[in-house]
């Protein structure tokens, strides 16, 4: 993967007043399709010339500038997107000891990830399945439709998997589900970004609208439809959701070599390209890859809730990679300017209050190598050379 790329900025263009520490709220995602605009020509300083490429150019022999250069530093929290959580809980998931890593997984991947994303949860099949009733049916009282609300305390999400939570019975009615699902993100109008996660181990079936001969995904089908293969209503509702604006991320759960096509394909139609796949020990590490594909990169500057005294030039912002709170943000984490993100490296302004990362940067910002952006204000922006 290739990193962020660093080059030294002119730290002694500093007032000697120091730098203030303010900590910015306002913080949005912006829609994919955001006009793009010159950074160039967003402003000029007091020292600039008419020329809006040489705005962007660290120029230490500018007398103007090491007057006017004072940086404000911003640390900037990015904007959450939600997920929903679609999981499985039929009889196979406990019967083959995945229920419990499963659940202590997303516990601790809904605790790496708060402030990041606003997690809910679906299960499946309905909790009033039990021994002979309702093994088929996808959720459908009101306290399961989705059993954690999107942005809802990550205390009920950890109640309802993994030991204790709300256990394992019936089929995998898995199209029904998302169907469900796509009916409760429709009403979810919170402005944010939304995606989910069918967490499955087994093929879909539960369709009773299927007879033999079919494919069966269990035991024997001639008497019983419902174990019929429901790949193309499921693949259907994948397509549905994505249509809508919901990508659908699948991971399947332990060995489904025999699925390994019927999962592919709904993932494609969910808008992801193909499907991941864990056992238990790699849970975390796969949830962990598909979180990181849904973080924004982009982030929306709030000039109002800036000092007074600050500027508000957009050529006068340089950004930093920090690990850590305590880590100074300094020449050897900077993240260059790169106009059009002709170099993919870094970032640019998507408009005039709108900050994107390239995507070389943008995947690094997905895997964790950031965990604190840092945005300066009042200093000419270094640009990739």
């Amino acid at each position: 993967m290739k990193r962020l790329i660093f080059l030294p900025v002119c730290l002694f263009l500093l007032s000697a007043a120091g730098c203030e520490s303010y900590r910015v709220a306002g913080i949005d995602t912006l829609d994919d399709d955001s006009e793009k605009v010159d950074s160039g020509s967003s402003g000029q300083d007091a020292g600039s010339d008419s020329d809006s490429d040489s705005d962007i150019d660290s120029d230490s022999d500018s007398d103007t500038d090491s007057d006017t250069c004072h940086e404000d530093n911003f640390e900037i929290a990015v904007q959450p997107v939600d997920l929903l959580i679609v999981l499985d809980r039929s009889n196979s998931m406990c019967d083959d000891g995945y229920w419990d890593p499963m659940g202590k997984a997303i516990k601790q991947v809904v605790n790496q990830m708060l402030g990041r994303i606003r997690f809910g949860l679906m299960v499946f099949p309905t909790l009033e399945c039990h021994s002979i009733t309702h093994q088929c049916d996808g959720p459908f009282e009101p306290s399961e439709i989705p059993r954690v609300k999107i942005g809802g305390s990550e205390d009920w999400i950890k109640m309802n998997v993994g030991p204790g939570g709300v256990g394992c019975c019936g089929g995998t009615p898995t199209a029904e589900t998302l169907i469900t699902s796509l009916d409760y993100l429709d009403a979810v109008n919170d402005g944010y970004e939304k995606y989910v996660l069918l967490a499955t181990d087994g093929a879909p079936n539960c369709n009773d609208a299927l007879s033999a001969p079919c494919e069966c995904t269990t035991g024997d089908c001639t008497d019983n439809g419902e174990m019929c293969l429901d790949d193309q209503a499921t693949i259907d509702a994948a397509d549905a959701m994505y249509q809508a604006g919901y990508p659908v991320y699948v991971l399947s759960i332990g060995s489904m070599s025999q699925w390994t096509d019927v999962m592919d394909d709904i993932a494609s139609a969910g808008g992801t390209g193909t499907f991941y796949n864990a056992q238990s020990d790699e849970f975390v590490e796969k949830l962990n890859e598909i979180t990181g594909q849904v973080i924004s990169c982009d982030y929306n500057v709030d000039w109002e809730t800036l000092p007074e005294d600050a500027s508000t030039d957009p050529s006068l912002v340089n950004l930093y990679c920090k690990e850590n709170e305590t880590e100074e943000a300094d020449d050897d984490n900077i993240i260059k300017f790169d106009k059009g993100c002709a170099n993919g490296g870094g970032w640019d302004w998507s408009d005039d209050d709108t900050i994107t990362f390239c995507p070389d940067a943008c995947e690094d910002l997905k895997s964790g190598a950031c965990e604190i952006i840092m945005a300066t204000f009042g200093c000419k922006s270094v640009p990739i050379e």
